[in-house]
């Protein structure tokens, strides 16, 4: 991997991603690797309040925009047998009021994950798959955490490690599989 190129910006359906994927193969030809932070932190009603639009916005933004890179890039990461890392976070595995909906989410994103790698393992030349489960905040200052359980600059050396060489030395890591579960250093 020579070359790392940040993108940032929606996805909302596979289209999207193919006119991304377009543009980085006119621009670097390969693809060696993708890690994907989709989604993000909601907070309002909860689960028996929550409007049906707002449910469909969550779904989209959370899950469906993760389906839709997969379905994008992995044609283009098979030629190169590349690398994707998911991103996502701790609340999958616990359950938080007024964000039940991200908890939920966050769950599914982890079984598309284990679905993937057990479907791209047996293919020759398939997707090297793993995901990121971060769980705890991550402060944006990318040196510091601030009282954070994690510096983004942290979360980054992780991610750089898993697209290079898919693993990373960290201590702190919980390995099940194709997850990696990022946990905060006990003090």
């Amino acid at each position: 991997m020579e070359r790392l190129t940040l993108l940032r910006g929606e996805i909302a359906d596979v289209a999207d991603g193919h006119r991304i994927v377009t543009s980085l193969r006119d621009a670097y030809g390969q693809l060696d690797g993708v890690a994907a932070a989709l989604g993000g932190w909601w907070t309002g009603e909860p689960l028996v309040e929550l409007r049906r639009e707002t449910w469909g916005k969550l779904v989209a933004d959370n899950l469906t925009a993760h389906l839709a890179v997969v379905q994008a890039f992995f044609p283009l990461l098979r030629e190169a047998a590349g690398r994707y890392v998911a991103i996502g976070g701790g609340a999958a595995y616990a359950p938080v009021p007024a964000s039940g909906q991200i908890s939920i989410l966050a769950a599914a994103q982890l079984m598309m994950t284990r679905v993937l790698y057990e479907e791209e393992q047996p293919r020759s030349g398939g997707v090297d798959i793993r995901e990121l489960v971060v769980n705890g905040a991550i402060a944006t200052d990318p040196d510091s955490s601030h009282g954070q359980p994690f510096a983004a600059r942290e979360v980054g050396e992780i991610v750089a490690d898993l697209l290079l060489t898919g693993a990373t030395r960290r201590s702190t890591l919980r390995i099940d599989g194709p997850i990696l579960n990022l946990l905060p250093a006990r003090g």
